[in-house]
């Protein structure tokens, strides 16, 4: 389970995640910009659902959790 902060897990964790075997990743995100980033740097890591919560009511801000599992 990841939960980063704004700017997302980054490369390093990314590469690490991706290169470690790991079958699956769920990835809680409030910024979809770095969590399409990251999800880039995992090609082998697809996202099998995806949910959308709306944690600040009447703010353009939202949580995004994504389940990741290997191909």
């Amino acid at each position: 389970i990841v939960n980063p902060p704004r700017r997302g897990i980054g490369p390093e964790l990314a590469g690490w995640l991706e290169n470690s075997g790991i079958e699956r990743v769920i990835y809680s995100s409030c910024n979809s910009e770095s969590l399409a980033r990251d999800l880039e740097t995992m090609p082998g890591l697809r996202v099998r659902s995806a949910r959308v919560f709306d944690m600040f009511p009447h703010t353009n801000h939202l949580e995004v959790m994504v389940l990741l599992e290997r191909q």
